[in-house]
């Protein structure tokens, strides 16, 4: 429990930090600076787990960024939960295409039938972003945790610079994953 607090601390701080160069229009979809909330769903070992995810994630104007997950999941047999904390570093390739290599750690805890297990990990991820027009862009990246490769690709659909949805799927030998989230940008 004092980790899940101290967590959450850490997230107000982060999210408190403004970027530092306002983006311009084109690139705010880019950045990783937003707050995200969404459905989650997944099939995991033949049980379909579903709940919800917080994110918060800020970059500064060195395009090193921090972010911070958290993932609450139910099913019929089992209850898990995920803080996720990672430190990354972006690289533009031009005005709408970038790559982000990040790493960090991973709380993950489950109860099944009455049986309680938490472990953490570390965790190294490569992601490619590209936006498509002004109000879509796509991602395609590779997640490792524990000696589990997943693979994810995604897409945003922003309504303006502050607001969107966005859609993710993650896929490794274990699990299935979706995403379905409403984002934020403070500032933008």
């Amino acid at each position: 429990m004092k980790f899940i607090k101290t967590s959450l601390l850490s997230i107000a701080l982060v999210s408190s930090f403004a970027i530092s160069a306002a983006p311009t229009e084109n690139e705010s979809m880019l950045l990783n600076n937003s707050n995200t909330i969404g459905y989650v769903t997944s099939d995991s070992f033949g049980e379909t787990i579903d709940g919800y995810s917080i994110q918060v994630n800020r970059q500064w104007a060195n395009d090193f960024y921090v972010g911070f997950d958290y993932m609450n999941l139910e099913g019929d047999y089992s209850k898990n939960y995920m803080i996720n904390a990672v430190i990354g570093k972006q690289f533009k390739i031009d005005n709408i295409s970038s790559w982000e290599i990040e790493g960090g750690a991973r709380v993950a805890a489950v109860e099944y039938m009455g049986m309680k297990d938490d472990e953490t990990f570390a965790t190294v991820a490569a992601n490619y972003k590209r936006m498509v027009c002004d109000e879509v862009a796509m991602t395609a990246g590779v997640d490792y945790v524990d000696g589990t490769t997943s693979f994810v690709v995604g897409a945003e659909y922003d309504f303006s610079n502050s607001f969107g949805v966005s859609f993710n799927y993650l896929k490794n030998s274990d699990e299935d994953t979706m995403m379905l989230n409403f984002v934020y940008r403070p500032g933008m």
